[in-house]
């Protein structure tokens, strides 16, 4: 919804052999409330089950937000919901694959 998080993102790394993205408290807890408050004004993203969502099979994940990413203010990419969620198993929930990596922590960007 074109809503800009704020918060200490820190230097950016890649790591092909991580799974999760861990980024810095601020951001992380921007972006949930982004992703949560998108959720609740626009509905269709299911129930909220701590880091994890109960998903509607047929809506599957429609409900959620595309995240756009900038990179120095001129590399953009798209995070798309089934990239930021995983499926646990083969339940309804799908959880955050993204992680809190603490206070001051730079952004470690997972295969997620």
């Amino acid at each position: 919804n074109g809503k800009m998080l704020a918060g200490r993102w820190g230097t950016a790394m890649i790591d092909s052999g991580t799974t999760y993205t861990y980024m810095g408290a601020g951001p992380y807890r921007s972006l949930r409330s982004a992703i949560e408050g998108h959720c609740r004004s626009n509905g269709g993203c299911g129930f909220s089950r701590g880091t994890c969502w109960s998903i509607d099979e047929k809506r599957g994940l429609d409900g959620f937000p595309t995240v756009e990413v900038v990179f120095l203010g001129s590399v953009v990419t798209e995070w798309v919901p089934k990239a930021y969620l995983f499926r646990k198993s083969k339940s309804k929930l799908w959880c955050y694959a993204f992680e809190n990596d603490g206070a001051n922590a730079n952004t470690v960007l997972g295969a997620s």
